[in-house]
């Protein structure tokens, strides 16, 4: 009776012990951060180039963009750079089938080019979530004294084919890489911050670095027609 006490004693004391959930790993931090990315409905984005440029066309050049996109027509963006040296400052919008744009000499809007959505961006096949899912030779990185999230983060390195970016950027180099390093929450997967470290488009210098920041998920967009 002693030993069937002891056992029993034994026995549930294993039971309450708590089970440990080992860590993920790096590629399954990835995965599930594309899996929610691309559940994604609207956000703000802002692209930043720590050193370099993006240039669109000869003499084009774009330094900075920010914006929101909601699915699955409405886009808000205002970027600014310069184009033969004069300096651009300009908003696009898109609603539906009709885009407008501020005209960069005038300020005033006018009708913009159609066929630009931002359901590319948030596109399963071409989006952001393929994007992270493309990543490979991914690996934990110690997190960074200048990110401060109030949050616990994952800080993930890794390689990325520059094809991967068409949809950030628009042409790009092939059959090359670029190094990247994300930042990403934790607790919801949500995508914070993604560097690219290397020349992604035909016009790019070796030195180039870009960094993509993304808040503000699913929170409402109120994005009109400006006419």
């Amino acid at each position: 009776m002693i030993f069937l006490a002891i056992s029993i004693s034994c026995s549930s004391q294993a039971s309450l012990t708590p089970t440990t959930v080992p860590p993920p790993t790096p590629r399954e931090v990835l995965d599930q951060t594309s899996r929610t990315m691309e559940q994604i409905d609207s956000l703000h984005f802002k692209l930043l180039h720590e050193t370099g440029f993006l240039e669109l066309a000869p003499g084009l050049i774009i330094n900075d963009v920010e914006g929101d996109l909601s699915k699955p027509d409405l886009l808000d963006i205002s970027f600014n750079g310069s184009f033969g040296g004069i300096t651009l400052n300009t908003q696009f919008i898109t609603v539906g089938d009709s885009a407008f744009i501020t005209n960069p000499l005038t300020g005033k809007w006018e009708r913009g080019p159609t066929g630009v959505s931002s359901l590319g961006f948030f596109d399963p096949e071409l989006g952001i979530g393929t994007i992270i899912s493309q990543i490979y030779l991914a690996g934990f990185l110690v997190p960074k004294e200048q990110i401060s999230e109030p949050e616990p983060i994952y800080v993930i390195s890794g390689v990325l084919p520059t094809e991967a970016l068409l949809p950030i950027v628009g042409q790009t180099l092939e059959n090359l890489t670029v190094s990247t390093e994300l930042t990403i929450d934790s607790d919801n997967f949500h995508l914070l911050e993604v560097k690219i470290s290397g020349s992604v488009t035909p016009n790019d210098k070796d030195n180039v670095v870009r960094i993509i920041t993304l808040s503000d998920f699913d929170k409402p967009v109120l994005i009109e027609s400006p006419f």
